[in-house]
Formats: C-alpha cells, structure tokens, sequence
C-alpha cells in the first residue's frame, strides 16, 4: 500500500514537472512518419584509394563523420553520421555510358552520441541505425565540389518500436552536409524459418 502510494506521488510529481517546464516531456518516434537529421560538420576520416581498371575509374574506402541532428521527432535525436563510399566513373568505350556519370554506392549509419561503446560495437543496437545509399552525380565528389542528391535505404535495423525499415533521400554537398530524410515502417518477417508450419 505504501509503495503505491509513492508511486502515485512520484508520478503525479513527474506530470507537474513536465506541464511546468522543468522537465521535458520524451518525444515518442511512431513509425510510418517521415524523420530527418541534418548533417553538418562534416570531416574526411580516409580518403580511400583510386584505381582506373577495365570498368572504369574506381575511389573506395572514402569514409566522412558528420554531427547528425533531428529535424522534429527521430529514434536518434543526436548522433554521428558515418559514410564508407565508393565511386566508380564507367570509360565510355568499354560501357557506353556517358564519360560525366558518376556511379556513387555506400554503407552509412547513424550512431546515437549517447550510447556506450559496447553498445555501439554490437552487430544490432537500438541506437544505431543502419542504411545503404546509392544515386549518380555529374562529378566525383571525393574530387571536387558541388550538390548531390542521393537514394538512402535501410533494409532492416533495430528500434526502440521493434525492428524497422524505410527508404529515403539525401540531398546536400559532396562533404555530405545536408539533409536526410527517411519514411521508417516497421519491419515484418515475410518467410518463416525452416521447420516452422505454415
């Protein structure tokens, strides 16, 4: 009876404290609505390597960090930005393709500046978000300056909601500084495991 009444009394205190604005009240991430974080300070971590091979003109290994910071309500309201990107410049002769197509691939994540390091080296965390990115630019933006705009994607990645997955757009500058907006849903297992009854 005493631990009820302490209760009732620690939240009614905790309602107070929100409605007056000495605690702020925690956002609640739904999924199916569209978030975004804006990446800035973004700094060059590896600049990779270039290669020209039968296929073209290759930059792998090129690697960015970026403060990421919610635009309204996200599963990650403050984080970093990480980028592994590969550019490949196809040669007309061999593809066909025009010389100024640019071909950008690249894993990024979006890791929550408050989780702890072990946390943040686990294959799965609530607090990282895991995604892939692809598009075409009329540069090389691990060359030279300009405005991109790109696919993002993550095909499957853990929150605080269940498991998630979505699809998006990045459009900025070639440091990545810019804008990332994404439309999460909830993931569904669509196969059952082997064994299991239909």
């Amino acid at each position: 009876m005493l631990r009820k009444i302490v209760f009732t009394a620690f939240g009614t205190l905790s309602l107070l404290l929100i409605l007056t604005g000495n605690l702020p009240a925690q956002e609640v991430f739904q999924p199916g609505q569209q978030i975004g974080w804006q990446l800035t300070s973004a700094q060059v971590i590896r600049p990779g390597n270039t290669a020209t091979g039968p296929q073209g003109i290759v930059t792998s290994g090129y690697e960015i960090e970026a403060e990421a910071t919610a635009v309204g309500v996200a599963p990650i309201r403050h984080g970093i930005f990480r980028l592994n990107l590969t550019v490949n410049a196809p040669l007309p002769e061999v593809t066909g393709q025009k010389a100024a197509s640019y071909h950008l691939r690249g894993n990024w994540s979006i890791t929550d500046k408050n989780l702890p390091p072990q946390a943040a080296k686990a294959r799965h965390s609530q607090g990282v978000i895991k995604g892939d990115l692809s598009g075409e630019s009329s540069f090389n933006p691990t060359l030279s300056p300009g405005k991109i705009a790109v696919q993002v994607r993550v095909p499957m990645s853990p929150l605080t909601t269940g498991w998630g997955k979505g699809k998006g757009t990045f459009k900025g500058n070639e440091k990545f500084e810019g804008q990332l907006d994404l439309t999460l849903e909830r993931w569904q297992r669509t196969s059952k495991p082997e064994g299991e009854k239909k």
